[in-house]
């Protein structure tokens, strides 16, 4: 239970489909993240408020369509990010979507 806590995902998205897409949307996330880019730029870009995007990331909640489109749109405009990234990333996020069929490796 302690891992669960300390990787920040929400009960309900520790395992199963919904894990699987809160890892695509973190992985998505992860190289703006190591560039500097911080949840509350990407929360104005939406608009959206800091709260619900932590719990996007960690499963609280599922992100929505707006909020998929805009992290895609973040991650892949300078200084964050790169056209070719943009189109690995739209595929894997849209593939792992719990409420779409998971594609083997979801």
């Amino acid at each position: 239970m302690g891992d669960d806590r300390e990787s920040g995902f929400h009960e309900r998205a520790r395992s199963g489909p919904i894990h699987e897409y809160v890892v695509a949307l973190r992985e998505t996330w992860a190289p703006a993240k190591r560039l500097g880019a911080t949840q509350t730029e990407l929360a104005r870009r939406g608009p959206f408020t800091e709260g619900t995007v932590s719990k996007y990331f960690s499963g609280g909640l599922i992100a929505t369509d707006k909020f998929v489109d805009t992290l895609l749109t973040f991650v892949t405009t300078p200084p964050y990010g790169t056209v070719s990234f943009f189109e690995m990333a739209t595929d894997q996020v849209t593939a792992c979507e719990p409420q779409r069929a998971r594609p083997p490796g979801c």
